[in-house]
């Protein structure tokens, strides 16, 4: 009985998505260098310690980060002063999207999580220069719908 009651409340849970989420890995700014150099899409959160801001930004990320994940973008946290002024970051919390290792820095509410999703997924974010972008059939139909050949 208890058993059902709580697959119960993870089905809830995981329909209004709430409560679960991704790990939003945390690395150092060596780290952020090489995956910026092997990473397409990399979205950066840059934070630094004891900041409540931070904290809550991050939740809001982890439970986005399934689906940035799905649009094949990686989600990484790093706390390094020397690469936040590397890539122009000069506030705590700050997101930004590397796309080919540059920056698109998102201007937003970073506690809005449609306004996260809307800037790590739309078009201009996922266009990767030359690389063929993978599509389901529904998606090129509509591709080819928009197109006038």
């Amino acid at each position: 009985m208890i058993r059902l009651a709580l697959l119960g409340l993870l089905a809830c849970m995981v329909s209004t998505g709430e409560g679960l989420g991704v790990e939003v890995e945390d690395v150092t700014g060596r780290q952020l260098e090489a995956a910026l150099e092997t990473e397409n899409l990399l979205a950066v959160m840059f934070y630094s310690k004891n900041c409540k801001t931070c904290d809550r930004v991050l939740s809001v990320l982890e439970r986005v980060g399934e689906e940035v994940a799905v649009n094949g973008i990686t989600l990484v946290r790093v706390n390094d002063k020397k690469a936040a002024k590397t890539h122009a970051i000069r506030n705590f919390p700050a997101l930004s999207l590397f796309k080919m290792g540059e920056a698109l820095h998102y201007e937003g509410d970073l506690t809005d999580a449609e306004a996260i999703l809307d800037f790590l997924s739309s078009p201009e974010a996922l266009d990767v220069p030359g690389q063929i972008e993978d599509v389901t059939a529904s998606q090129l139909e509509v591709l080819v719908q928009h197109q006038n050949f």
